[in-house]
């Protein structure tokens, strides 16, 4: 756990002026950093501007609770873009998107039970958190995808969905922006097709007509108003079926493979983790909860397809065959 004495006090101000207590940013790990080096290793930028060497490090955690050496930066002194708009918050260079997990959050993750509030934005997420959410925070409106692909990020698909409420919770900007609201669509259309009950939250613009985000609306009105809006969070709009999958030309084997087997890991057998899949002497067996028992190929490969569909259209037989080969192989006794 950080303390607030690895923050610079203007760095504490600011994260302060989004309503974060000490101990949230404490708990958090948010650090600053002026080291230009060690800033050009995080971002794997080796030509970083120097004027960029002071900012806000905020460190992301995987599913366990664990910091997982991804990091995105806030400089005080940001570049701006070929449109001459200042770029926030910079990314590893060459590394895919994470989300971003408050350690309050690590334990609703496996329990469908638990509603999760989706905003984008780590200041934003940690808010959520400490007014008592569970949240996963997004580095973007889109930061959800696994690179140009039309499909959720791996760490996404290991949280379990199947019945999950979940509220987006984007800045209220998107009444006004067709990209960010394409983005919550597309979103909402992968959740809902692995099952999530999914509601969009419409947060309502500043006294003078700027931009809100989660923090600044908590901020404002307290958690009892934000209750008012996720209580009246209505379906998000309807997205072509074919616009919410990626085409299976772009499926990689092996990694869906590995993605179901993370989705069928069971309890844990002293410090391992137990697989309900395993293959020994070229069949399929599936645990049942006390033994292990023949799975038919065509029963599993149905498993794979219906799996598969959530992501991929125009599935064929090669694609789900070369998923079934790829089990074979991660699983072999």
């Amino acid at each position: 756990m950080n303390s607030t004495a690895d923050l610079l006090g203007h760095h504490r101000a600011e994260l302060r002026a989004s309503g974060l207590s000490d101990e949230t940013i404490a708990a958090s790990g948010i650090r600053s950093e002026t080291n230009h080096a060690a800033l050009r290793l995080l971002l794997t930028w080796p030509a970083m501007p120097k004027r960029m060497s002071s900012g806000i490090v905020f460190r992301f955690r995987d599913s366990s609770g664990n910091f997982n050496g991804y990091s995105r930066f806030k400089p005080d002194a940001p570049r701006k873009d070929q449109n001459g708009k200042s770029i926030k918050y910079e990314s590893p260079r060459g590394q895919p998107n994470h989300i971003y997990i408050p350690p309050t959050t690590v334990a609703a993750l496996a329990d469908p039970s638990v509603m999760l509030l989706i905003p984008e934005g780590e200041k934003k997420t940690l808010a959520g958190a400490q007014a008592g959410f569970a949240c996963i925070g997004l580095v973007g409106v889109f930061g959800w995808k696994d690179s140009k692909r039309e499909r959720l990020l791996p760490e996404l698909e290991l949280i379990e969905w199947k019945g999950r409420p979940v509220r987006i919770v984007f800045d209220s900007d998107i009444t006004s922006n067709p990209n960010v609201l394409d983005a919550e669509c597309r979103l909402a259309a992968q959740l809902t097709n692995r099952g999530a009950i999914v509601r969009v939250v419409r947060l309502p613009d500043g006294p003078n007509g700027e931009k809100m985000g989660l923090d600044d609306f908590l901020l404002m009105h307290g958690i009892d108003k934000l209750w008012e809006l996720i209580n009246a969070a209505e379906p998000p709009a309807a997205v072509d079926s074919g616009t919410a999958k990626a085409d299976a030309s772009q499926l990689d084997a092996m990694c869906e493979a590995r993605r179901i087997l993370a989705a069928s890991a069971t309890h844990k057998e002293g410090h391992e983790e137990l697989l309900k899949l395993k293959t020994y002497r070229g069949s399929f067996w599936w645990y049942t909860g006390t033994h292990y028992r023949e799975e038919a190929d065509t029963d599993l490969e149905a498993t794979i397809i219906q799996f598969l569909d959530a992501s991929f259209r125009k599935l064929t037989k090669t694609a789900v065959s070369n998923v079934s080969l790829c089990l074979k192989s991660e699983t072999n006794v």
